[in-house]
Order: C-alpha cells, then structure tokens, then sequence
C-alpha cells in the first residue's frame, strides 16, 4: 500500500467532508494529514461534487499529484457529452411548451447549471425540474407525451403530492427525467413560502437553452435552501451547499439583504439562514454578519422546527402537514391520500389482484408499508 493510500484510509468522513469543501474553492487544507487524491474523488463522488473537483485537481497537480489524472478529464468529457444531450432535451421541451402556450420555469439544477456555473456539466442533476401554474397542467403534460415522455406509476393525490414524474428513452444516453411542478415544496409548512405567480413574474432568461427561464437571484436561494430542509432535512450534502455558496457570491450584500426580507416575512428565516450558515462553515461563503444575524434570530414555528432538528420519520412529516393545515376537511383529504390512493394506482401496484379483493390490497399496502414511516431516514 502506497503511503498515499495510507494516509487516505485513515480519514473519516467526518474528517475529509471539511478538506473536500477546501480543494473545491481552492483553501489550504488546514491541520492533519492530507486525505489522497482518491479518497476526495471517492467522497466528492458521494456528495455529487466529483466533475468540481475533477476540474480543480486537473487544473492544479499541486493538488493531490499522485491522482490519476487522465481519468478526471476523461470524467470530464464524459459529463460534457451527457451535457450535450441533456440540453437537447430541454431546449426541445421548453419549445413544445411554447407551442402549447406555457412558459414553465426551470429551477434547482438546470437553473443553476445553465446560471451559475462556469460550464454546465459541472452541475451534476438527476432530472429536469419544472414550475406551472395548476391550470397549465393538461397542456404541458400534452407537451410532455408529444416528445416522447411516458408517465410514471405513481399516487398523486390532491395533497399528498404536487408533481408528477416523466421519463423519456435515449438511445445513446440515460433516460431524461422531468420533474413536473405546479407548487414548489410538498411539505405543507412550506406550501406558501414562494407561490408560482410570484416566481413566474420574477423569472430571468437563460439563453443557453433557448426561451427556458429560471427564478430570480433572490427566490434561488430560498428555494435552493429551503429544498434541502423541506426534502432532505438539513443534510450536510456538499451540492446543494455550494450551490449556496455561488448564489451569495452572485447576489453580493444587497441582494442577500433582499432574499432575507422576504425569507424572513415567509417564515423561513430560520431555514434559509441555516443554509447560509453551513455553505460558509463549508465554504468560507461571505454571508454578511447582519444578514446572518437577523436570519439566525428568527425562531422557526414549531411544524417548520421538525424539518431542521435530527431526521424527522415520516410520521412527524406527516404530523407537521397535519398541524400546518388549519381545515379538517384538508386533514382528512391529506389522510386519505395516503392511506387510499386512487383505484388505478392501486390495480398497477396490484395487476392480478381481482376487484372484488381490492380492500385486500389497500390493506395490504397499509400493513406493509406502516414501519417506514416510523424508520429515520439515511441522509
């Protein structure tokens, strides 16, 4: 064993996550022993900041000599041909949009990928996400199935859920997925944080894909921030904190001001300076002292509170929805979203099932799936 890969078994992720943050931004890595070069490419890889951290390491040797460089650029230009593809598919979805007469607004990966980063491809994302209006629904979805995107199997109740999976076959290339969105965060304690309205008049241009558009500087950074409390519950992933970090330095002291004020006058002060918080503990991100204090300062309400301490299970999700809906008749809608999903959810998930034994079924899936929701998830 090289002394390299000594030195690279002997740190933990608690110990490397801290030095990977440094090589992306280009710090010293502090006191103890360097981490070797794979063992940052093995981490990075796991946070999805990999292709970052390929381009550092190839444009400094300093960094990590004995990596294998010729193997970074290779990953590179692999995730530049994705790109090329991926990009394709957008640009063709948000021109069958327009034909149809909608103007979806792209955000999380896209929107940063296309607005904030210095090449596309560097932004790893899994699917492409789109924001509409409630009304736009049956013409984007005509959209959708005119370019070759198939619906997935899914339970999409009126509360439960608000947004739809797609997928479409590539015959060089994975599958594209697309994110459907006609509110921007399931959880109801964020339900009205940003209203679709109010991004769309906002929206800005990215003429890299065409008439695609994404949120404002300012509605970026809540929702980059409150996504990663509301659906993955305050998780150290380095992605989303970097995404973060360029947003700050993008939005500089007025624009953050901004974002604030309105951060603080949703109810989600607390959140999105939890978010500011990590990306500069990870990232020495600049966040003006007065902005963090103010946001810091800001006490969480009690159903929003779940979602930043520990790993809430599903139940007290469920409980914080509960609680945030103020109207029975919604409670008991959100109750029986889940607990009874539509009969043709039902005969998919259960082809052989015969109708008469359909209750069967439900109660089946009921039994089989009630210890998930009292099981912490793995962030």
């Amino acid at each position: 064993m090289t002394s390299e890969a000594r030195v690279g078994a002997s740190v933990n992720s608690d110990e490397i996550d801290p030095r990977l943050a440094r090589a992306l931004v280009g710090r010293e890595w502090g006191p103890g022993a360097s981490p070797s070069g794979q063992t940052l490419i093995d981490r990075a890889t796991v946070h999805r900041v990999d292709r970052l951290l390929a381009a550092v390491l190839v444009a400094d040797p300093a960094i990590a000599p004995q990596v294998d460089r010729t193997a970074l650029r290779r990953r590179l230009r692999d995730a530049a041909a994705l790109e090329m593809a991926h990009r394709v598919d957008v640009v063709r979805l948000i021109e069958a949009c327009a034909r149809a007469g909608v103007h979806p607004v792209l955000f999380k990966g896209d929107a940063m990928a296309y607005g904030l980063y210095p090449e596309p491809h560097l932004r790893p994302r899994s699917d492409s996400d789109l924001l509409i209006h409630p009304r736009d629904r049956p013409r984007t979805e005509s959209a959708l199935a005119a370019c070759g995107y198939v619906p997935e199997t899914e339970s999409l109740g009126t509360l439960s859920t608000f947004q739809s999976h797609w997928t479409r076959p590539r015959r060089a290339a994975p599958a594209h997925a697309v994110d459907l969105h006609w509110r921007l965060f399931n959880a109801e304690p964020f339900a009205h944080v940003l209203d679709v309205d109010e991004v769309d008049a906002a929206a800005v241009a990215l003429p890299a894909l065409g008439r695609a558009r994404a949120p404002s500087l300012e509605h970026q950074l809540i929702i980059t921030a409150v996504h990663r409390v509301a659906h993955h519950y305050d998780a150290g992933h380095l992605l989303w904190l970097y995404d973060i970090h360029l947003l700050v330095g993008v939005l500089g002291g007025e624009g953050i001001a901004r974002a604030a004020d309105l951060a603080l006058a949703r109810g989600v002060g607390a959140v999105v300076g939890r978010g500011l918080s990590r990306a500069a503990g990870a990232f020495g991100t600049p966040v003006p002292d007065e902005q963090r204090r103010r946001l810091d300062a800001a006490p969480p309400a009690p159903a929003v509170r779940i979602f930043l301490e520990g790993r809430p299970r599903q139940v007290d999700v469920l409980r914080a929805n509960l609680t945030t809906l103020t109207r029975w008749r919604a409670r008991v809608a959100l109750l029986r979203d889940h607990l009874f999903p539509s009969e043709a959810y039902m005969r998919s998930m259960y082809p052989r099932c015969p109708p008469a034994l359909l209750g069967l079924a439900y109660l089946h899936r009921i039994v089989r799936g009630a210890p998930k929701w009292f099981r912490r998830p793995t962030l």
